[in-house]
């Protein structure tokens, strides 16, 4: 989702993590869950192809209804 030079992989991968994320996030690590929040942040800012900065958001919409009611990703306030 970061770094691959084609589209159709970032967004691809993007659709992935939407769907795996929300079973997976508990058992990152604590710093590896501070650093897929701020990965994604990044790539959403700095992505140029709007349809994958779309699918970026959709896989923080999905992080965000996990973490926003626990007040855990205060980078979204």
């Amino acid at each position: 989702m970061a770094t691959h030079p084609e589209q159709n992989v970032r967004q691809i991968s993007c659709v992935y993590m939407r769907k795996i994320i929300a079973n997976l996030w508990g058992n990152l690590p604590a710093p590896d869950q501070e650093k897929t929040k701020q990965l994604l942040l990044q790539r959403y800012i700095e992505e140029p192809v709007t349809i994958v900065k779309r699918n970026i958001a959709e896989v923080i919409g999905m992080l965000g209804k996990l973490l926003i009611p626990n007040k855990e990703w205060n980078e979204l306030f």
